[in-house]
């Protein structure tokens, strides 16, 4: 493995062991690691993101990652996605959400189900997460992959997720 693939691996490392001390300073040492994908091609931010760790997000943004930039995922149960959808369809940290928000990201960015985090959010349910998205200007009429919000929050049987997608 050469240098550049070394470094790659430690970082993805880093997060997984939650070192964010060795986290700064492989970043410190090569900022371009902020818009790393590991093997499966899933981003470092993406990743970061799913697993709600907050401070790890706020170091990559720092950095420079691009924060809508899209994986490129091979696993099959995973669609390439952004960072955004990735908050939404992991620990749905609000305030992560929230920060993602404030720092540009793409409310309406679709993965490569057809999916917008709104529709991604409907799969969970988390009316909070809904709401969040729905005051940042998500488009509850989008309709690609499974269909619109409203349509899988209803088939799931999220009434509250429903409810927040029927509050003016």
């Amino acid at each position: 493995m050469n240098m550049i693939g070394l470094k790659k691996t430690e970082i993805f490392e880093a997060l997984e062991k939650k070192n964010l001390a060795r986290f700064n300073e492989l970043l410190n040492e090569d900022a371009s690691l902020a818009d790393s994908e590991n093997d499966n091609g899933l981003t470092l931010l993406g990743l970061a993101c799913h697993y709600g760790e907050a401070e790890f997000v706020k170091v990559l943004l720092n950095k420079g990652a691009d924060i809508n930039a899209s994986s490129h995922s091979k696993l099959s149960f995973i669609p390439s996605n952004t960072a955004l959808h990735a908050a939404v369809a992991g620990k749905q940290s609000p305030k992560l959400i929230q920060l993602l928000l404030r720092n540009g990201a793409d409310v309406n960015a679709i993965d490569s189900d057809g999916h917008a985090p709104i529709q991604t959010a409907a799969f969970e349910g988390n009316a909070e997460v809904a709401n969040l998205l729905i005051h940042n200007g998500a488009d509850v009429t989008l309709n690609g992959g499974q269909g619109s919000a409203a349509e899988i929050a209803e088939r799931r049987r999220h009434s509250d997720f429903i409810n927040v997608l029927k509050t003016p």
